[in-house]
């Protein structure tokens, strides 16, 4: 199960869809380190 459809199960919350237009959304990159997520 990829974490986007966990997300989904989990907290009802659809990464995939836009939402201004329910459109599908690419996603391009899931940062996971949480080093690299904090620096500006």
């Amino acid at each position: 199960m990829r974490w986007a459809q966990r997300l989904k199960r989990v907290f009802k919350l659809d990464v995939e869809t836009c939402p201004a237009c329910g459109g599908t959304v690419k996603i391009i990159a899931c940062i996971e380190d949480p080093p690299a997520s904090s620096e500006s």
